[in-house]
């Protein structure tokens, strides 16, 4: 059913979007010596095509091609750049051909900031164990929004001038590993169940080892951490700091009494409350990643409109931990 349609059908529809480059085209002007004229035709011809390309019908590859070709046309259109534009579309189309694409390596990039090239090496590590890993059959749009962000935030990197381009590339690509990072990790230690009560705290399998996954629940409609829950959270930060963690991933959810639209607003705020308690204990904004899930994933299953205390909760996951930890 999916090869039905076309990259562009998917943009359109408003799936899949994303908040060394030496693509066919400048090959072709370097041996010809033709005019920036025809960069910006042949990149625009290229990014057309891919939009045009009919989906395979493998997922993972289609997300990828949809992601590529809204970051080629924003490249071209609003950027200018067409040798960028370009070379993502020439990737996308080879997504759509089945071809293996890996983020770009930053090393052949002209990146002249020393701090932000070694955030993306490690980054581009995290991604490709990912990918090891199975993401990519497991997840396949989490992992194309992270290939393609993070293709985006070496693009900008590269650049290295606009400053709001570079760290919206950069937080698409953390938020889709936070993704990805939540679902591929192991189940949570322990959930103790209350009734109608804002906090249940998590039972480590061995005194010896902290859990790295925690659990605090709401009240209903209420995204206000009471005593016990900022106790909890204090826990997580106190063993993130020992285990000297990268980052710690907040994901907030609701249960189903409400409507869909506001759950999914709800779920935010929850994580983001989390997320200002852990900034009010000094950590850093940009080491706290926050997603809010909604209805979509009830701890206890129920029928729509249902008060149920389990479900209204914020899951909080540590990222990679550092060398040595």
């Amino acid at each position: 059913m999916a090869g039905r349609w076309s990259v562009i059908d998917n943009i359109r529809k408003g799936k899949d979007m994303i908040a060394p480059r030496t693509s066919t085209c400048m090959k072709i002007a370097a041996v010809v010596g033709v005019s920036a004229a025809f960069l910006t035709a042949c990149a625009a011809g290229k990014v057309e095509s891919l939009n045009s390309a009919k989906l395979s019908g493998k997922e993972y590859r289609d997300k990828l091609a949809i992601n590529y070709a809204q970051f080629a046309r924003y490249e071209h259109d609003e950027m200018y750049d067409g040798a960028s534009a370009g070379y993502f579309a020439d990737k996308g189309m080879k997504a759509l051909k089945g071809e293996s694409i890996e983020p770009e390596q930053p090393g052949k990039w002209k990146i002249s900031n020393a701090d932000m090239r070694a955030d993306l090496e490690s980054s581009r590590a995290r991604l490709m164990s990912a990918l090891a890993k199975g993401a990519a059959a497991k997840l396949p749009a989490a992992s194309a929004r992270a290939l393609v962000s993070y293709d985006c935030w070496v693009e900008q990197a590269d650049e290295g001038w606009q400053y709001a381009d570079i760290q919206g590339c950069r937080s698409g690509f953390k938020h889709a590993m936070a993704e990805i990072d939540a679902d591929m990790m192991k189940p949570v230690a322990a959930v103790v169940k209350k009734e109608e009560t804002v906090t249940a705290a998590p039972t480590p399998k061995k005194a010896a080892a902290a859990p790295d996954q925690y659990l605090l629940f709401f009240d209903w409609d209420s995204a206000v951490l009471d005593s016990q829950a900022r106790q909890i959270v204090r826990t997580a930060a106190e063993n993130a700091r020992r285990a000297d963690v990268k980052s710690i991933i907040l994901i907030g959810h609701a249960d189903k009494s409400g409507p869909t639209a506001y759950n999914q607003r709800l779920s935010i705020r929850r994580a983001n409350s989390v997320a200002d308690e852990l900034g009010r204990m000094g950590f850093p904004a940009d080491s706290v990643l926050t997603s809010g899930r909604g209805e979509t994933e009830p701890l206890v299953p129920t029928a729509d409109g249902v008060r149920e205390p389990q479900n209204r909760r914020v899951n909080i996951l540590f990222g990679d931990r550092r060398m040595g930890s």
